[in-house]
């Protein structure tokens, strides 16, 4: 089971903190605060990630800017429940985040691989004159489920296109 942080305070609270621009995405300090650690009213709240996010600290504690920005417009805390629809986890727009369980922000999400996402090779027969070396698959829910056979990597992943789009809809975004 995953560790999860408590909101940093109560909603009203962190508006005293922070501002949301919704067009922007922005996150900027509404108050000014010194020493180690402080801001300056108006300033962008927090620093880039290495891998593309915005990062915020509030008395010492790290948070995420989109789960700060999704508990300060609608009162729910969702640490690790929030997606971006572009897939750019530096787009904070309101219009860009959505709620998503973890399978669904698996299936929005980039993947890195040089095969097609969905797609394998069938070792057994990928040698062989007239073979179907190209596998379609499905996982959701840690279950896999076989598409199909295919002479091409691209009619394999037409079929897991296919399949995904009917298991997921909005959330199964042009991949490749």
């Amino acid at each position: 089971m995953r560790f999860t942080l408590p909101p940093p305070m109560t909603q009203a609270e962190l508006r005293v903190l922070l501002v949301y621009d919704q067009e922007s995405g922005e996150l900027l300090w509404r108050t000014t605060s010194s020493g180690r650690g402080g801001h300056t009213a108006g300033r962008l709240a927090g620093h880039w990630t290495s891998s593309g996010y915005r990062r915020v600290t509030i008395n010492k504690v790290r948070y995420l800017g989109h789960v700060l920005i999704w508990y300060m417009m609608n009162g729910e805390w969702l640490p690790d429940k929030i997606d971006h629809i572009d897939r750019n986890g530096g787009n904070n727009k309101w219009d860009n985040l959505r709620r998503a369980n973890r399978s669904e922000q698996m299936v929005n999400a980039r993947y890195r691989t040089s095969l097609m996402r969905g797609v394998s090779i069938n070792k057994r027969i990928s040698g062989v004159k007239g073979g179907r070396p190209y596998e379609a698959y499905l996982t959701i829910y840690k279950r896999r489920q076989r598409l199909g056979s295919y002479h091409t990597v691209e009619q394999a992943h037409a079929a897991y296109r296919e399949a995904i789009k009917a298991a997921y809809g909005a959330f199964a975004q042009e991949v490749s």
